[in-house]
């Protein structure tokens, strides 16, 4: 299946490829990445979430899209068991990619050394990523300051996904100040945290109602509510080059999440 898959994609006929949950492993990787540096290649969506592929199964796939024949708009590499090792590699084959636009980690394990490495490459004037969604990757305060410091330069980013961490009231106050402060940012999301209403708690307390920051001006969307329906677990973004929706949780096709928005 995934030769046929390789042939399709190097021969121009593919646009969109979403093998999510297919029990791909790394031979049917690398058969991928050989088929995305073919000249003919024109793919734009790429899923391969929920396979457990880990650093080694993904590395393949990563390391094409340093080729400059690869046209990726969109890869989601979601629920892939994937550690700072892959954090790492992100960083250093996106910092002269300029075509990827929407990138997918939910539910992994960058931790804070995964995601700082990935803030570096958000600083690069060369990045083109609009839609990062972190969620759900063990990430505490080290990460968050490192995202903050990145925010203040990135001209590109609209949507940070960053629920179901562990940032507390440090990490979510500079992100805030980040977020006032940038030109591109739209909407950042950072329900299920450790955050809490009067900016004086820390991990374990309870998370605030609203996401706000105390004496936080309101632009764009800030999601920071515990919700009690629509959370973030699972959803996806739309297709690489399509505008990121400004409401509160919006998902193409979906909703606008309930959680607390700010406009």
């Amino acid at each position: 299946m995934v030769q046929g898959v390789r042939v399709l994609v190097e021969r121009g006929r593919l646009v969109h490829l979403h093998i999510e949950h297919s029990e791909l492993n790394l031979q049917g990787a690398i058969q991928i990445a050989k088929g995305l540096q073919k000249p003919a290649c024109c793919l734009q969506t790429l899923n391969i979430s929920r396979n457990a592929l880990g650093d080694v199964g993904v590395a393949p796939i990563i390391h094409a899209l340093g080729s400059d024949n690869v046209v990726l708009h969109s890869l989601d590499l979601s629920e892939n068991e994937l550690t700072s090792e892959t954090g790492a590699l992100l960083a250093r084959v996106l910092d002269g990619n300029d075509t990827l636009t929407t990138l997918v980690l939910e539910h992994n394990r960058l931790g804070d050394e995964g995601v700082a490495a990935l803030a570096a490459m958000l600083e690069s004037e060369l990045c083109r990523v609009r839609f990062l969604d972190l969620s759900r990757n063990k990430l505490m305060d080290r990460g968050a300051l490192a995202l903050a410091k990145a925010l203040k330069t990135n001209l590109a980013l609209t949507t940070l996904k960053l629920s179901r961490n562990k940032i507390t009231d440090k990490g979510g106050a500079a992100l805030g100040k980040a977020f006032r402060a940038s030109t591109s940012l739209k909407t950042l999301d950072l329900r299920w945290n450790d955050m809490t209403a009067d900016g004086k708690g820390g991990e374990g307390r309870r998370p605030s109602l609203d996401g706000a920051m105390p004496g936080q001006k309101r632009k764009g969307s800030v999601e920071g509510r515990n919700p009690s329906v629509g959370g973030s677990q699972g959803r996806k973004p739309s297709v690489g080059g399509r505008k990121p929706s400004v409401e509160a949780g919006a998902v193409q096709g979906r909703k606008p999440s309930i959680a607390g928005l700010l406009t």
